[in-house]
């Protein structure tokens, strides 16, 4: 019975089938027609940069960032009709035009990352082979328990960093490339916030929390010596060497009109430094070609809860080591958010490492803008600069989330495709 009805419905259907089709004329619904012509398909004919460019990013000049230009033929006028890939991943189109592609390449590094272009109405892709380089690496040799803090490095171009280990202080340690290290600083009760390779080959280092002291170890010197504090009063939160081979220093004073810049002989009587008046919260210091740049947040009324202006200031240094009138140079369009750290490239655009979730900064033309948005995870802390790779920038990176971006505590090695100013005591 059952077969019966089967065969008695096929017939049935068919012909249902078929009148529909018959019936259906150019004012149907259907998607399917046969008689519309495909658009012509895309065709990649040359890509710049050539064969290879930064992930999340494109490629990297003096004036700041170049996107990936696709050439071709017959890709259009919409951008929603087009998709560019990357091997799997999709890039984000700028523009658009009938014999180029404009676009930021994903960020997913790899050396197979074939650029595909599609186009809607066409039938085939185009796609042209491709690499996607990392613009940076985490530092070898760390273990997930390190949490490394204050960094420099020495004439060489070795790396020296800070460490706590499963919330354990441990000391100092020697950083190479290879992957290996070495204790060079047995651990204290304490750990430091920030180091300096001095001109006289000594590590020049300030204790973390609100404790105003500047130690100094010697190669082959298993515990610092206090050099200066705390006497002056200030939780000093960074330090550098100028090219007379003068210590500057600073810090926090909660909002303190008299906060001071600190310059300390390390050749004379480092605990009696030289005073200099500046007023906010100090958080970074960098001696460069003559001038002191000083970042810092500034408060109305001594409020210290409320800061009213963010920025870096800069001072000239004068032939008697004495600094000179201030000068706005940058200014943070948040004054809730900071510079934690402060650099320059050879062409003397400063770098900055924030608060905010883009994490470094660079100033260029006057303006202060995201190094590589959207790819350097945050909580940017300390910067190095070896004078064995002088276009990477070593970066200390404390584990955080801002604005939904979460990052670990690593160093990473940040290529700048530029040559970096070396800090006076590391050359």
């Amino acid at each position: 019975m059952l077969k019966f009805k089967f065969q008695f419905l096929l017939p049935v259907a068919i012909f249902l089938i078929s009148g529909i089709l018959y019936g259906c004329d150019d004012d149907s619904n259907t998607i399917f027609d046969p008689d519309k012509e495909m658009d012509p398909d895309p065709e990649i004919q040359q890509v710049v940069p050539e064969n290879e460019a930064f992930a999340g990013v494109g490629s990297v000049t003096l004036e700041g960032i170049e996107p990936v230009v696709i050439y071709g033929e017959n890709f259009g006028n919409d951008k929603d009709r087009v998709d560019v890939y990357f091997g799997e991943s999709q890039a984000e189109v700028l523009e658009l035009h009938e014999d180029r592609v404009i676009v930021t390449p994903p960020d997913d590094p790899g050396e197979e990352r074939k650029i595909r272009v599609s186009v809607i109405g066409a039938e085939k892709y185009s796609e042209v082979d491709y690499e996607l380089v990392p613009i940076f690496e985490t530092f070898p040799g760390l273990e997930d328990a390190d949490e490394p803090r204050g960094m420099t490095t020495d004439p060489d171009g070795v790396l020296y960093a800070a460490n706590i280990v499963s919330d354990a202080f441990d000391g100092v340690d020697r950083f190479f490339r290879d992957g290996s290290s070495e204790k060079i600083i047995e651990p204290e009760n304490w750990s430091y916030l920030r180091l300096r390779h001095g001109p006289d080959d000594a590590i020049y280092l300030l204790r973390g929390g609100t404790i105003p002291i500047v130690y100094r170890a010697e190669e082959g010197q298993d515990s610092p010596d206090v050099i200066s504090g705390p006497a002056h009063g200030l939780a000093l939160q960074d330090l550098d060497f100028d090219s007379n081979e003068n210590l500057w220093t600073g810090g926090l004073n909660h909002g303190d009109d008299d906060q001071d810049i600190l310059r300390i002989d390390i050749y004379g009587d480092p605990n009696d430094p030289e005073h200099f008046r500046f007023e906010g919260d100090i958080h970074a210091i960098r001696a460069y070609q003559g001038d002191l740049y000083v970042s810092a947040q500034r408060y109305e009324d001594d409020d210290a809860n409320d800061p009213n202006q963010s920025g870096v200031w800069r001072l000239p240094i004068d032939g008697n080591d004495e600094l000179g009138d201030e000068e706005l140079f940058v200014e943070m369009p948040d004054p809730e958010e900071y510079i934690r750290k402060i650099t320059f490239t050879e062409a003397g655009q400063l770098v900055a490492a924030t608060t905010t979730a883009e994490s470094i900064y660079i100033h260029r033309d006057q303006e202060l803008e995201p190094l590589y948005p959207g790819v350097i995870p945050p909580g940017a802390f300390n910067f190095a600069v070896s004078s064995k790779d002088k276009e990477q920038l070593i970066v200390g990176i404390q584990g955080t989330t801002i604005d939904g971006r979460t990052s670990e505590d690593k160093m990473i090695i940040l290529e700048m495709n530029q040559e970096m100013a070396p800090f006076y005591g590391s050359r």
